[in-house]
């Protein structure tokens, strides 16, 4: 869990951040009372965006399906160009790096098939960033995507 704030005016009865997702509960929980215990009765949907003065970590090597396709054959799955080309700002992606997949929000897509997005989910391996860190990609290391 990385953020619960019940003192959002917003959303007067509680709201949970996970990752890039925010939920909304119905009331504020006791304190003897554990998170999970309540439903969430809304997904709150947000824009994703890049928060001014927030740095992207670049120059990381990430594993590119589209090569592990190339040498593996059949067998591995990657998605077809087409398809990646068709990937929105706001979509969920994953890539991996040192070994380890891991979900990405699309926040911004470049030229030559670069983007950048946020990381959004824990890691258990070592890597030059972490969750809800910028990282900037090509869309030949998108392992598989979320439909939107």
């Amino acid at each position: 869990m990385d953020e619960v704030d019940f003192s959002d005016p917003q959303y007067p009865y509680g709201v949970i951040t996970i990752g890039s997702q925010r939920f909304r509960y119905i009331r504020p929980l006791p304190e003897d009372q554990s998170l999970w215990d309540n439903e969430p009765i809304e997904m709150i949907k947000e824009t994703p965006q890049i928060r001014p003065n927030e740095k992207v970590i670049e120059g990381v090597h990430f594993e590119s399906a589209q090569e592990h396709a190339k040498r593996y054959g059949p067998q591995f799955e990657a998605p077809s160009w087409e398809d990646l080309r068709s990937i929105q700002v706001g979509q969920y992606v994953k890539v991996c790096h040192n070994g380890e997949r891991f979900w990405v929000i699309v926040l911004k897509l470049l030229e030559h098939d670069e983007v950048i997005g946020r990381i959004d989910n824990r890691l258990v391996n070592q890597h030059p960033f972490n969750i809800n860190d910028l990282i900037r990609f090509k869309l030949e290391h998108v392992y598989t995507y979320a439909a939107k």
